[in-house]
């Protein structure tokens, strides 16, 4: 079912190009489209490529919205939005950003895609995140359900005209560990060509996940692009140019 009330700045983005390319962009848990700030644009106006970015469910209106969702239903609606595009392009590239880095691996395991990329994979974590077994603990001590996010003033001042849920879940330890789960069966079928990119100053997305989905994946192609630089939302800092022109260059989008 369609949600309602969703804020201006987390739509969709649907960019028609004019040639055969489609990039297919998962966003965050708690985010939104905008997690990937100019990059469809970018694409889009320089190499006239497609970009598609749906909003995932439960995302868009309020952190309340998020309750019930499990990875399955991420897997099935990320899966769903890919097949269309698939049958209406020649080649269709999947770029994912954190928990849409892990769906983004998943489903590029199974479908003809031409390649994939991630920023900020959660496949480890920092601790205390890491610690085994937390949400679990978590949720038997009744915690709060909602925890809330933690921006510097220039991390906030970077994502004005952007959306993101201001509370993460508790549920989200579990998502990213289940999806981890799924990723350590499906990445040894992954044969496209794998572009990582990471923060080595990021606090939740451990540097050392690019070194361990590059010991997993089947691809022959697999290039780890680390930056030394701060934070989770790598498109929100001055490197982000050079993001969006190595994303470009890794996949010959001409």
């Amino acid at each position: 079912m369609a949600q309602k009330n969703i804020h201006p700045y987390a739509q969709s983005i649907a960019l028609r190009g004019k040639n055969e390319i489609a990039i297919f962009l998962i966003h965050g848990y708690t985010g939104s489209p905008t997690d990937f700030n100019g990059l469809p644009l970018f694409l889009y106006e320089h190499y006239g490529v497609s970009v598609f970015v749906p909003l995932l469910p439960g995302h868009g209106s309020c952190v309340e919205d998020l309750r019930g969702f499990t990875k399955d239903d991420f897997i099935k609606f990320t899966e769903e939005e890919l097949k269309p595009l698939l049958s209406s392009y020649s080649k269709v590239i999947i770029g994912g950003h954190s928990f849409g880095g892990q769906l983004a691996l998943d489903i590029a395991s199974r479908y003809p895609v031409g390649g994939v990329f991630v920023t900020a994979l959660p496949y480890k974590l920092y601790f205390p995140l890491s610690i085994p077994r937390l949400y679990e603990f978590w949720h038997k001590l009744s915690f709060k359900e909602f925890l809330k996010k933690i921006l510097s003033s220039e991390q906030k001042r970077a994502r004005i005209g952007s959306f993101s849920y201001e509370h993460m879940p508790a549920y989200g330890l579990k998502l990213a560990s289940d999806m981890n789960k799924e990723l350590k069966k499906s990445l040894p079928k992954l044969k496209h060509p794998l572009l990582s990119i990471f923060f080595t100053g990021d606090s939740i997305a451990h540097p050392k996940s690019a070194h361990e989905i590059k010991k997993l994946v089947g691809s022959k192609i697999n290039k780890i692009m680390m930056l030394d630089n701060m934070g989770h939302g790598v498109f929100f800092t001055e490197d982000a140019p050079k993001i969006y022109k190595e994303i470009a260059k890794f996949f010959e989008i001409r």
